[in-house]
């Protein structure tokens, strides 16, 4: 493995540690367990979120690509359910779209799918990112 190569993959493992405590202190601070906030500390504590799930994606874009770049790009393909995907990466998106009163509209269809999961896991994670970020406050997610 190139130099390179190596340095992003341990520059991007590292981030992780200290993006997990952001994540977390947003949380606490959001669930005002350290005490009562007013409204704009609860938007910035919002911003803050959004922020970090986008850092978090940056970083996996990182791992991805030097995982893609050390070695051929192999895909793990296998049988999986898309709705339940689909239901896991909103579920990690929760606790950000009651903050902005963002609703899911999502037919619940079961599609069993063959793919590399991890990979589309990221994929729409990423999409799901984006429409968050996008969506005004009380807005709608139709999947």
């Amino acid at each position: 493995m190139s130099r390179k190569l190596q340095f992003i993959k341990t520059i991007s493992h590292e981030l992780k540690t200290p993006l997990a405590t952001l994540m977390e202190g947003a949380d606490l601070l959001q669930d005002e367990v350290v005490g009562e906030l007013n409204a704009e500390q609860h938007k910035i504590i919002e911003l803050l979120q959004i922020a970090n799930i986008r850092l978090n994606s940056l970083i996996e874009n990182l791992i991805e690509y030097q995982k893609a770049t050390s070695t051929l790009l192999t895909m793990n393909y296998s049988s999986f359910n898309l709705n339940q995907l689909i239901q896991q990466i909103c579920t990690d998106y929760q606790l950000l779209l009651d903050s902005k009163q963002i609703n899911i509209e999502f037919e619940a269809k079961s599609i069993d799918f063959v793919a590399d999961r991890d990979k589309m896991r990221i994929i729409i994670s990423n999409l799901f990112s984006n429409a968050l970020k996008f969506s005004p406050h009380g807005g709608l997610i139709s999947i």
